[in-house]
């Protein structure tokens, strides 16, 4: 596969799980991500690993968050995505690369002589992320330039945000959290 081939190229360890998402009741791409994690997880703990990191960009960001706002999510939601969050005791998960617009990414894997690989379910515009990503976000952008990369800075701001409202309630009511 082209990912072993990279992986033989940079001399990094492959590590591959096989996940079946469809094989559990509920929602699919739901599913698919808490086995995708649940199986980093699981390599990560027989490496001794400290950090996983994932390759979510500036307009995943985005769309995260627009995603939270038209449902009509609080401040937790709005918060969208960390940057880094603890998994486990000693495991982190961490989002480097929040703050870059795709396109620098792809940029960037030029530059090095990498190939990607398009996940199909970005383009299929009956998912509300991919209609976004076609129809709403390229017109952002359009009307302000480097509206992802901001958007994910003003995460950071709701998310701090958030946790200082986590404290006072905490110090406030006690923690509520069983």
């Amino acid at each position: 596969s082209m990912v072993s081939k990279l992986c033989t190229r940079l001399g990094t360890e492959l590590h591959v799980r096989h996940i079946e998402p469809g094989a559990v009741g509920g929602n699919i791409s739901a599913n698919a991500r808490k086995l995708r994690y649940a199986a980093l997880v699981d390599v990560a703990m027989n490496r001794g690993a400290k950090f996983i990191a994932v390759g979510h960009h500036a307009e995943d960001q985005l769309e995260t968050v627009l995603m939270a706002l038209c449902r009509g999510a609080g401040i937790q939601g709005l918060a969208a995505m960390v940057p880094a969050r603890m998994l486990g005791n000693d495991l982190a998960l961490v989002r480097p690369m929040l703050r870059i617009r795709k396109k620098e990414c792809e940029g960037l894997c030029r530059a090095a002589g990498v190939k990607w690989v398009e996940d199909p379910s970005n383009v299929d515009v009956k998912r509300a992320r991919a209609r976004l990503r076609r129809d709403v976000t390229p017109v952002l952008e359009e009307l302000w330039p480097g509206a992802a990369s901001r958007a994910s800075a003003a995460t950071d701001m709701a998310n701090i945000a958030a946790a200082g409202l986590e404290r006072w309630l905490d110090k406030t009511f006690g923690d509520v959290e069983q």
